[in-house]
This record gives C-alpha cells, structure tokens and sequence, in this order.
C-alpha cells in the first residue's frame, strides 16, 4: 500500500470518527425530543380524557340534586311509602302517576340513565321507571356495589362502583344515589339513578391519536393490584376480569 493512500485512509478515518460521533449525539438528542414529545400528547391526551370523565359525572351529579329538589317527590314519596304495602289505594295510584309523569319525562332527556328509583330507607324500591325493578330491595342486593350505594345514598350523593348486571340487563352499569328529603327536610328515603356506562366507555376508548395499538384505560387499585373498569380496544371483555400487578413490566404505565 502507497504512503499516499494510507494518508488518504488516515485522512478519511480522523474526519469520519467527528462526523460519527456528532451523528449519533443527533440521534440520540433527536430520539430523546421524539419520546418527550410522545408523552407529552399521552399526558394531553390522558388529562383530557380525564377532564371530560369528571365533567361527565359532575353533571350526573347535578341531575341527582335536582331530582332531590323536586316538589313532586316531597309531595309523592311519603304517599308511596305509605302505602308501600297496599299499592292499589287510590292514594298510591294517584302518587304513582304524578310522579311517573315527570320521572320519565326527566329520564328521557338523560340519555344514559336507564332507571330512576326512590327506595324507601330499608332498600325497599317504591318507585322505579322500569317495572321490573319493583321487586328490588338495594339492601340486600345480588351487587355489593348497589348494596353500598344504597347505604351511601342515604346521607349523601353516592357513586358506586362499576358492576356488570348479567341477570337483568347484561351491561356494565353503575347507581348514583342520594337522599330524598320531605318538605321539613328530613330524610326519608333514596333517589337512585341507574347509569348505563356505554357512553362513559365510548369516551374511554377514543382511540384519537393513539395510532394503531394505542389505548386509554381506567383501573382501580385494590391490594397490590389495579384491575381494569373498562373494555381494551384489543380485548373487549378486559372490565372487572383482566388486573395487572403493581410494579409488573406489562403495566407500568398503570
């Protein structure tokens, strides 16, 4: 090999190294800007979400305190609770209609509500939009989350836990509960409101720049777990059967 050649070897080598070493701080600067730019929109992304979840059941609860207001049901309820247990007395029937006639009324502009219940204090369902929940008594419930609920409710607006009705209406669903007052103001019973939570899911699972493997969940941690409150974009039937254990590799992001 020429001396020539060798210096021209030498030449390439000592301004090749510089450029390799200022490519790959690029890079590296380039790839940490990338993923800091990523988990920024992931912290957007999740914030808004989040925003849009509370708004959500702000308003639920803005619809529970004015079913408490309401005059029919200080008027009606202690008619009902009455005569609970003879519910074809004229006085019943009357009460009955009355309230129904605004209660459906109230439930048809609330989309997702798919019952409005007033329970008298020992869970007893007095009244309910739905026929078939009359025979439901919320102390005693199939659903520890209605049963809690129900006991909430009676002091203060109440939110339960998400629970799947298999035996009723095959949904996710959740009760959001508060007190029912008469005209002194003394407690004497519980609004409930049943919620279907496939519009709270749907705002879940927006996939809207997540690209395609990308997904938005809400978890509950219980003992060292947190187990998953809605469906996976890749695994439907994820809701209160699929958990990941804190600190595991496959949940760090929960």
């Amino acid at each position: 090999m020429s001396i020539r050649l060798k210096l021209i070897i030498m030449f390439l080598a000592v301004a090749t190294v510089p450029l390799l070493l200022v490519a790959a701080l690029t890079f590296h600067n380039y790839e940490d800007s990338l993923e800091a730019s990523h988990l920024s929109q992931l912290r957007d992304i999740a914030a808004y979400k989040a925003d849009m979840i509370e708004t959500y059941f702000a308003g639920v609860q803005s619809n529970i305190k004015i079913a408490q207001g309401l005059y029919n049901i200080k008027k009606n309820l202690p008619v009902l609770l009455r005569f609970s247990d003879d519910p074809n007395n004229p006085e019943y029937q009357v009460s009955k209609k009355q309230l129904g006639e605004q209660l459906l009324q109230m439930q048809s502009v609330l989309s997702d509500v798919s019952d409005i219940m007033l329970v008298n204090l020992e869970g007893k369902v007095v009244y309910a939009n739905k026929a078939g929940h009359y025979s439901k008594n919320l102390s005693n419930s199939p659903f520890d989350a209605e049963q809690k609920a129900f006991s909430g409710g009676k002091d203060k607006i109440c939110l339960s836990d998400i629970y799947f009705d298999k035996s009723e209406d095959n949904r996710f669903e959740m009760l959001v509960t508060a007190p029912a007052y008469d005209f002194g103001g003394v407690s004497i019973g519980v609004i409930a409101l049943e919620v279907d939570m496939a519009n709270v899911y749907k705002l879940v699972q927006d996939a809207i720049g997540l690209g395609n493997t990308g997904e938005t969940l809400i978890g509950k941690k219980i003992g060292n777990q947190v187990v998953f409150l809605n469906p996976l974009r890749h695994d439907p039937d994820a809701a209160l059967t699929r958990s990941v254990n804190i600190g595991d590799n496959t949940g760090v992001g929960v």
